[in-house]
């Protein structure tokens, strides 16, 4: 099997991605603030962030919201953009096109960049996504810089099969890309050998969220688990003991479903409650042979 890893410091969060937030409530001017930015960045090897589709905007943009959900501190998540002077457009920092954007309104990313006296800096606005502007001011920003993840190709586990061993406990998992409800989950499980994943650590959440993420998995994993139908608890479909949990805060929620998902596209790998109908890939585990 191929995984993911990161640099230490960084998180696989998508795609083959790992970020690390570098510099928290950073005070920029506009002059010269990405030029910062890019020294930052580069100094770890790793790039600004940059956004090329609406998978990269619903990304960021999510990170965004998480970390400022009111923008009531006025610190925003800064954008890799640069005006490319002699060719009067913007860029990423990469010399890429932008040929992706959030803006509002009728505004154009270039208008700034053709007016030569002014200079600016992009960020995304948590409360709306949209990318907003400063000019010839200063900015109070976090600075996300992102690596692409290096393979690492595991030496199959011969106690393990076709599945990844994770020595620390003894256990085999494999992670299912095919969206299956409960019920089809269960079943595809029991077909190779195995049981619905249970999860008994944050070293094991960790482990399974990292196989889904490296499988470009972000949009959530469901997990062997279910409402015991007395109040908010759960236990795990494969009879063993309920003693770790990772719940999402505000998590579970009453009447929303009786089955546990993992949130992927989450460095932490939050969960959630969901109804069991709903399709999603998930994991299956074995003990070592």
């Amino acid at each position: 099997a191929t995984w993911a890893t990161c640099p230490n410091g960084y998180e696989l969060v998508r795609n083959g991605e790992c970020y690390e937030k570098t510099k928290s409530n950073v005070k920029l001017s506009a002059y010269g603030g990405i030029d910062d930015y890019k020294r930052i960045c580069g100094d770890a090897h790793a790039q600004t962030v940059i956004i090329k589709n609406q998978e990269d905007q619903d990304y960021w943009e999510s990170v965004a919201k998480a970390n400022h959900p009111n923008a009531t501190d006025h610190t925003y998540l800064l954008l890799g953009l640069e005006c490319n002077r002699t060719a009067a457009k913007m860029q990423w920092t990469d010399g890429s096109a932008v040929k992706f954007n959030y803006l509002e309104g009728k505004e154009t990313l270039d208008d700034m960049c053709n007016n030569s006296p002014v200079y600016c800096m992009w960020y995304i606005e948590p409360t709306s996504g949209q990318w907003k502007i400063v000019w010839n001011d200063a900015l109070t920003a976090d600075l996300y810089c992102v690596v692409p993840h290096a393979p690492t190709t595991f030496v199959p586990d011969e106690e393990c099969g076709s599945f990844s061993s994770d020595e620390d406990n003894g256990m085999c998992y494999q992670v299912i890309a095919t969206p299956a409800n409960r019920t089809e989950a269960t079943t595809i499980c029991r077909s190779l050998g195995s049981n619905f994943v249970s999860i008994h650590s944050k070293e094991v959440n960790s482990f399974v969220r990292r196989m889904a993420v490296s499988r470009g998995l972000v949009n959530g994993l469901m997990l062997g688990a279910t409402a015991t139908g007395k109040g908010n608890t759960y236990q795990w479909n494969d009879g063993s003991n309920w003693d770790y949990d990772n719940f999402a805060p505000g998590f579970p929620i009453d009447g929303l479903g009786d089955c546990v998902a993992m949130e992927t596209n989450n460095a932490q790998g939050p969960w959630i409650n969901l109804d069991c109908s709903t399709p999603l890939p998930f994991a299956c585990a074995k003990k070592r042979e």
